[in-house]
């Protein structure tokens, strides 16, 4: 065998052993690879069946009456100057002000870990009242909600 041959025979050689590692790490990927699906997603069953999925997104609990207190929040807060999404545009303004040093802590909790109990509190129409009460002079400005009590029903 010439050289030249044996060149040849060892770049194609090395083609073949790259094809074939390239061939193993996509298996890999394809194999442990998870997808990220909304609820919407999960609930009209448009994900991969017998594949691992995991949920993202914003999960806002679909309970009419917390949408639409949330909302009206929304319009109280923009109308008394503030900002819903502050957390959001923090970081940059923070930035923008000089502070070069910033950081970030990620405090998750879970209702697994903790239970529904702990989360209660947060969705109890007691604890929008105040809300709703100064809302009442402003309701034809507002989107409709209905009564307080009727909140408290649902």
């Amino acid at each position: 065998m010439k050289p030249r041959q044996k060149r040849l025979a060892m770049i194609a050689g090395g083609l073949v052993a790259l094809g074939v590692a390239a061939a193993f790490v996509l298996a890999a990927f394809r194999e442990n690879l998870v997808f990220f699906f909304t609820p919407t997603q999960v609930e009209a069953k448009e994900v991969p069946q017998g594949r691992a999925f995991r949920i993202g997104g914003l999960v806002v609990p679909g309970i009419p009456a917390f949408i639409q207190t949330a909302r009206r929040v929304h319009h109280l807060q923009a109308g008394s100057a503030g900002d819903r999404q502050i957390g959001r545009k923090l970081w940059r303004l923070l930035a923008e002000a000089g502070y070069d040093h910033l950081g970030l802590d990620v405090l998750a909790f879970h209702s697994d870990e903790l239970g529904l109990q702990a989360f209660l509190p947060q969705y109890d129409p007691e604890r929008y009242r105040a809300f709703v009460d100064y809302a009442k002079p402003l309701v034809g400005k507002l989107p409709v909600v209905g009564s307080f009590d009727e909140m408290k029903t649902i």
